[in-house]
Parts: C-alpha cells; sequence; structure tokens
C-alpha cells in the first residue's frame, strides 16, 4: 500500500510539473504570436507605405501632401526607417 502511495504521489508531481510546463509553453506561444503579428504589421507599412501615411495624417487631423508621399514611399531610406523602428521594438 505504501508503495502505491508513493508511486501515486510521484506521479501527481510529475503531472504538475508538466502542467507548469505546459502553462509555460502556451504563454512562449502567445507571446511568439504577438511577435509574429507586431512584424506582419511593419511588413505591411512597408509594403503599403502611402496606406500607414494616411491613417497617422486622418489620425493627427492632418491632411496628406499626396506629391510628397509618393515620393517618400518610393524612397529606400524611409522604407529602411521604418523597419529599423520596428526592429528597435524587438521585445518590448
Amino acid at each position: 500500500m505504501v508503495d502505491y502511495m508513493k508511486e501515486s504521489l510521484r506521479l501527481l508531481n510529475e503531472n504538475i510539473d508538466l502542467n507548469a510546463e505546459l502553462v509555460r509553453c502556451r504563454l512562449k506561444l502567445k507571446q511568439a504570436e504577438a511577435e509574429v503579428e507586431r512584424l506582419r504589421m511593419a511588413l505591411d507599412k512597408i509594403a503599403n507605405p502611402l496606406k500607414y501615411m494616411q491613417m497617422e495624417a486622418r489620425a493627427k487631423g492632418a491632411e496628406l501632401n499626396g506629391v510628397y508621399a509618393i515620393m517618400l514611399s518610393k524612397d529606400p531610406s524611409y522604407l529602411q526607417e521604418i523597419a529599423l523602428a520596428e526592429l528597435d521594438k524587438e521585445g518590448e
């Protein structure tokens, strides 16, 4: 009977450890999913810069200068700035 109780306790402790590991893995998964979504949005911002410039202008109650916005959206340095700013946010 004592051996049965010891084995039951061992299995219970093992189950508790496995459940704790599962919780840690789920948390890591949620964090990874959030990071993937953040980076997906960053890529979308680079792929569609005019859309985001317009959104930012509207949020500030401003109007977008169309000619300047088109020039800026084709400027590799501007797109690189977007990428670098998002990479700097990594892990925040």
